[in-house]
């Protein structure tokens, strides 16, 4: 029968807890994709576009939570890095869709692959039932507004 613990912590410190989680993820996450002269946003936005498919700029911010400029900003960025590649909308002159160029699918497909195995690696002391309800309260975090 497993060990029930309980954890009691102080406002500030689960305050500071989950910064320096966050901290330590983001770096990770950082130096994971260096090598591809990416930052975690502009993956984070290669993964909606290859979830969704080819997207407008604001849809593409609403995926990601962001306002539209800095969706906007990231755009530009990969556009310059041949990662995305803008559409026009026929319908709509000053509309345009944006999709992944086969470049930014292919870095995308790689870095899932390493970034997932380096993952595992860095969560191998996590039993995996905790990981999953982390993931819960992460989610619940991120849907629910204070």
């Amino acid at each position: 029968m497993p060990i029930q613990r309980t954890i009691q912590l102080a406002t500030y410190e689960a305050g500071m807890l989950q910064a320096a989680a966050y901290r330590n993820l983001s770096s990770f996450l950082t130096n994971a994709l260096k090598s591809s002269n990416i930052t975690i946003s502009e993956w984070s936005l290669l993964g909606v576009l290859a979830t969704v498919g080819h997207s407008r700029p604001s849809d593409i911010a609403a995926a990601m939570d962001v306002k539209t400029p800095m969706a906007t900003r990231l755009i530009q960025s990969l556009v310059e890095k041949d990662l995305v590649m803008e559409k026009k909308v026929s319908s709509d002159q000053r509309g345009k869709l944006i999709a992944l160029t086969p470049a930014g699918k292919d870095l995308l497909d790689n870095e899932e692959l390493v970034i997932r195995a380096a993952m595992q690696e860095y969560l191998s002391g996590v039993a995996r039932e905790d990981l999953i309800s982390y993931l819960k309260v992460m989610e619940y975090l991120a849907k629910t507004q204070p």
